[in-house]
């Protein structure tokens, strides 16, 4: 609930942090039901997985929507404001997940099961974050826009 309250603040709008939201709940989902699929029981390391991911998957969508409500300030059409943020922000976002990923990889050389699983799931929810917010969040974001360009 804290983190939709921020995003909304941070957009001005409830409908974009709604879809900010959204989008990375969605990649928590998606991690828990790889653990899931993978037998990877739910233990002190990978119940932190989420918490961390989500801290730093944030950094992403606070990027976003922090553009997007400059364009919308600037009197921007929202679709066309999602396509000026991408101008402005993809490339710096790809490359600190990118980044955070590799950092996050680096634990799965580790022989302590947890701190690998903890490593590979960190870094793999980043990724899904990342997807999620070049993806969802502007198609959520025009679809609650509706029919305004």
């Amino acid at each position: 609930m804290a983190i939709l309250v921020l995003f909304a603040i941070i957009s001005s709008s409830w409908k974009s942090g709604l879809a900010a939201v959204l989008a990375n709940s969605l990649a928590v989902i998606i991690i828990l039901g790889i653990m899931g699929l993978c037998e990877i029981p739910l233990d002190v390391t990978t119940v932190m997985i989420a918490a961390v991911a989500i801290a730093i998957s944030a950094d992403d969508t606070i990027h976003f929507l922090h553009r997007y409500k400059a364009e919308m300030i600037k009197g921007t059409a929202p679709f066309v404001a999602v396509d000026n943020v991408f101008k402005v922000v993809g490339s710096p976002v790809i490359s600190s997940t990118f980044l955070l990923t590799l950092g996050f990889a680096v634990l799965a050389f580790s022989d302590f099961v947890p701190i690998r699983n903890f490593g590979l799931l960190t870094g793999l929810f980043i990724v899904l974050a990342l997807t999620a917010d070049l993806v969802l969040i502007p198609a959520l974001i025009r679809l609650l826009a509706g029919n305004r360009r």
